[in-house]
């Protein structure tokens, strides 16, 4: 086991200092181990010390003109990377959601802390392009400014999380038609999975082909027909076939037809 006096420079530095957490952690460990009637091993205080400093304090955190310049820096590179424009107030959540993040993320990568995602292959395989845009823009900002560390793939895909949520709140409410052959018992089934998969969507109505085609006027104001039949429409409306198990593959077909290529 790697004892305390074996750290080596940067890990002293990063005990130098944060001496007063310091001072905390190594109250916690001995506490702790009085606690437990057993002396822990001495590297404990300073696994505790890199967990402390890499905590998101957001009682630390100001804003605005108040920032850290670089925190600034990254924030906004990240904004304007998405062609985002600060013209409302959703924006400026997203700025603050971001300097929340970037604080202590820089603190973690000043101080060669390392920190597992154990959320990202997840997030890489839900928001591919959102997680590859946000990996680009890092890599331009290391490059432009160039820094002495690399932002990981850890950390993009935290980031990459905060213009899901950006993005997923500010997409209009798609209006969807549910449509089958015949049978309005399959159409139900089919509408239960579509709004499994897909929660935020407004189902309009569930209707067979042939009322469809009978009653087109009443569905004029719909952003997409699901359906697993062809079928041909005068109105300028997206059809989107799929089977009526709905599928994993239905379910991306539907994502991409939906919301293009964001995720």
């Amino acid at each position: 086991m790697v004892e305390i006096n074996n750290l080596d420079e940067d890990e002293r530095r990063i005990i130098n200092n944060y001496q007063s957490v310091m001072k905390v952690s190594e109250s916690v460990i001995r506490n702790t181990g009085d606690y437990l009637n057993t002396k822990l091993p001495s590297i404990e205080s300073y696994y505790l010390l890199q967990y402390l400093i890499s905590m998101r304090y957001k009682h630390d955190l100001t804003f605005n003109e108040q920032v850290q310049p670089e925190v600034l820096a990254l924030t906004k590179a990240y904004i304007s990377g998405f062609n985002i424009t600060m013209n409302d107030g959703r924006v400026l959540t997203l700025q603050n959601d971001l300097i929340s993040h970037i604080k202590p993320m820089l603190n973690r990568l000043n101080n060669r802390i390392l920190i597992v995602n154990r959320l990202k292959k997840d997030i890489q395989t839900t928001y591919t392009t959102l997680f590859n845009k946000v990996t680009l823009i890092s890599r331009k900002y290391e490059q432009l400014e160039s820094t002495d560390w690399r932002i990981s793939d850890d950390e993009v895909g935290f980031i990459t999380l905060y213009f899901a949520k950006y993005f997923e709140e500010n997409q209009t409410k798609k209006r969807i038609l549910i449509m089958c052959a015949s049978g309005i018992g399959t159409s139900k089934l089919l509408r239960v999975k579509v709004l499994r998969a897909f929660p935020e969507v407004e189902i309009v109505a569930v209707v067979s082909k042939y009322e469809y085609e009978k009653n087109i006027e009443r569905y004029y104001d719909i952003d997409a027909i699901i359906s697993t039949v062809n079928i041909e429409t005068q109105q300028k409306v997206q059809v989107i076939l799929t089977s009526a198990m709905f599928t994993k593959l239905d379910e991306q077909h539907v994502k991409e037809a939906l919301y293009g290529n964001l995720y």
